[in-house]
């Protein structure tokens, strides 16, 4: 969707992200350990969601049971990618466009759990239903698909771009909370009686 500025929403959401990043110095702290894996990933998220909301969060399950979704969601996405890319190589296409069929499959399958972590700190019942539940409600796989190349695509270029790989893929995960929130908000909407929004204005 684009906005009357001329922008996505996801890049609205990613310069929120750089807002946000660049104004709580405690983000960019921990953001190294995080990534080194000496804390956890999901508790990064929850003080990046809980700065966005702009009130605490009650984490409802525990963050070594959501570090392991996060697992789980880029092992299912780098073995589509790995089926993808050899099932092309076989069929005679050329290293190019197996890579680019691998990368579509790997996010095809990602974007499908893309709120799994936060949906797994506010204990859903079941976040991986949930997250695919949202992203349909978005209008779909294609849509979330774009929304999400666009926010891996600042994520991991940010080194080449001169706004370091780190910031940048911070940035990203923040943009991510903010699409989670935007998603809440649009669903809320779509259930409250009376409504008349629908799916595709997302």
């Amino acid at each position: 969707m684009i906005t009357s500025s001329g922008k996505t929403l996801a890049d609205r959401w990613l310069e929120e992200g750089a807002l946000v990043f660049d104004a709580h110095p405690s983000l960019a702290r921990g953001a190294t350990d995080a990534l080194g894996r000496r804390a956890s990933p999901s508790r990064w998220m929850l003080a990046a969601l809980e700065i966005v909301r702009a009130r605490a969060v009650h984490a409802r399950r525990s963050s070594r049971a959501v570090d392991a979704s996060l697992v789980v969601k880029y092992a299912r996405a780098l073995g589509a990618a790995v089926l993808v890319v050899g099932a092309s190589i076989a069929a005679g296409f050329s290293l190019l466009a197996s890579v680019t069929l691998a990368v579509v499959a790997f996010y095809w399958v990602e974007v499908q759990r893309v709120f799994v972590v936060l949906l797994g700190i506010e204990g859903a019942g079941d976040p991986v239903r949930e997250s695919a539940a949202l992203v349909r409600a978005q209008g779909g796989t294609g849509i979330a698909l774009v929304r999400v190349l666009r926010i891996a695509a600042h994520m991991l270029t940010g080194g080449l771009r001169g706004e370091g790989f780190v910031r940048s893929w911070c940035v990203g995960c923040i943009a991510v909370v903010c699409w989670y929130e935007y998603a809440r908000a649009q669903s809320a909407m779509a259930t409250a009686p009376g409504s008349r929004w629908s799916s595709p204005h997302a």
